[in-house]
């Protein structure tokens, strides 16, 4: 069994998408030729995503 199959994990995901499901009117909606058209709803909610990369401050800083 991998890591995403685990019971605690597929019960969150549950909780997780459940909830997303009910935020989802308050997310922009993209759409059109190269997603340039947004809807936007009262009081939006703006979700900050990442992709399980790293990300550091000072990325290709010189200096120390």
């Amino acid at each position: 069994m991998n890591k995403h199959e685990r019971e605690d994990v597929v019960a969150y995901r549950k909780i997780f998408l459940e909830r997303m499901n009910e935020l989802k009117c308050k997310i922009p909606t993209f759409s059109g030729d190269n997603l340039k058209e947004v809807t936007w709803p009262d009081n939006p909610l703006i979700l900050v995503t990442h992709d399980e990369c790293i990300f550091l401050a000072y990325d290709r800083s010189w200096s120390f």
